[in-house]
């Protein structure tokens, strides 16, 4: 499931990474079940050794054993299941093992954790337990080199996919770090990025880059050699006005959020204009700059432009589960949201300092928490997963601090 860029739709079998905002903005990461009764079992924030975690956390990822990693501008936590936490690593600085401002983080199949170290510019690798394996890269723009890396991935053979912002570009690693390939650069020509804006492999290794100010998606093949583009300036079927991002289903169609055109474009692998769905305006099945684009495991399409509409693969309308009013079932800006392995949707409701739940069907069903900074309540919510267990975890971003509750909303 691909991350969004400004809401996420997150599978609980999956790996989750959550992004805050820029700068220096502080979040509390809060795990609640399907119920609205808070209960506390662990709480992270304040003073963490030298470190202020609970000023900038960075990103959160949980992996598919129900751990959950916690990273803040220079260090990062390892949490259990119960919530305790089993390990850090890291602390400020530029030595091995230390990080400035690590933005993502993945695992590969043996359990190794790789960091992308942004403000140093390289990758980190890490065992299990935390313990510093090695490093690749360093600032500049030869090969192997780096201008804040910002996405990281790795494909089904452990090879290791990295986006630069700065670059323009995409370069390729062996699982060892070792320099394999790089495409892209600044320009508009084929295979030249401005802005690669956001990045997805497929089974079958391809990349998918999200080409923004280019307003199209280009597709390479595993060895980094350009395939096809599509999209291309303009309202038409198959053109694109800035491409915030994009996700692919299960059959390895590509779903692109056409944000100036306000609507949802669907093109087969190949690049082959499909379908679209959505026209201006705010009435049901209507978008108005659509921001993000999410794909759930039925290949249900969830839309995001200040509001939450869900359709069905074919872009047909099912549902609208908000608008923009504090009624319950209505959103003030849905930020994130996370889906359970029931199909529930839980939606950070960022203005209205609240969690809500829908079913499968869009139909609401509770509200979690209210405004303010007791336990289990929210100031501007900014981002929502939910673990294998059922717990969810919440980013509340002005309360700084990071809260776990269980599957029964037990604080």
């Amino acid at each position: 499931m691909k991350r969004g860029l400004m809401t996420l739709v997150l599978l609980v079998a999956a790996p989750i990474l959550m992004h805050c905002l820029s700068g220096n903005t502080c979040l509390r990461v809060q795990a609640w079940s399907e119920t609205d009764v808070p209960v506390h079992l662990q709480t992270i924030g304040g003073y963490y050794g030298d470190d202020y975690l609970h000023i900038g956390i960075r990103g959160i990822y949980a992996d598919n054993e129900d751990n959950l990693f916690v990273m803040g501008n220079s260090i990062i936590l390892k949490l259990n299941s119960s919530g305790s936490t089993v390990m850090s690593f890291g602390g400020y600085g530029t030595g091995d093992g230390q990080f400035s401002s690590p933005q993502s983080m993945t695992k590969d199949s043996a359990g190794n954790l790789y960091v992308a170290d942004t403000y140093n510019h390289r990758i980190q690798k890490f065992n299990s337990n935390g313990v510093f394996q090695m490093k690749f890269g360093s600032t500049g723009s030869g090969d192997g080199q780096f201008n804040l890396p910002f996405g990281i991935a790795i494909d089904s053979n452990g090879d290791i996919y990295v986006s630069e912002y700065g670059n323009h570009r995409v370069q390729k690693f062996d699982s060892a770090g070792n320099f394999l390939l790089k495409f892209g650069g600044s320009g508009a020509g084929d295979g030249k990025f401005n802005q690669a804006y956001d990045l997805e492999v497929d089974t079958a290794g391809n990349v998918f880059v999200a080409d923004k100010n280019n307003n199209r998606v280009q597709k390479f093949n595993s060895s980094g050699e350009f395939l096809l583009k599509f999209g291309g300036m303009g309202s038409g079927d198959g053109q694109i006005y800035q491409i915030y991002s994009l996700d692919l289903d299960d059959e390895g169609n590509v779903f692109v959020a056409d944000q100036m055109n306000s609507r949802i474009q669907k093109f087969s692998s190949e690049g082959i204009f499909i379908s679209k769905f959505g026209t201006v305006g705010k009435g049901v099945g209507q978008m108005q700059y659509p921001t993000g684009i999410d794909i759930d495991s039925a290949g249900n399409a969830y839309v995001y432009d200040g509001r939450l509409q869900k359709f069905d693969s074919g872009g047909n309308y099912l549902s609208l589960i908000s608008t923009n009013t504090a009624q319950e079932g209505n959103f003030r800006y849905p930020y994130k949201v996370a889906v359970d392995s029931s199909g529930n949707m839980f939606v950070a409701d960022y203005y209205n300092h609240r969690i809500q739940k829908f079913n499968t069907s869009g139909v609401f069903q509770i509200v979690i928490g209210s405004k303010g900074s007791g336990d289990g309540q929210f100031m501007y919510p900014v981002g929502v997963a939910v673990d294998n267990t059922g717990n969810l975890y919440v980013t509340d971003m002005s309360n700084k601090r990071i809260q776990k509750f269980d599957n029964n909303g037990v604080f």
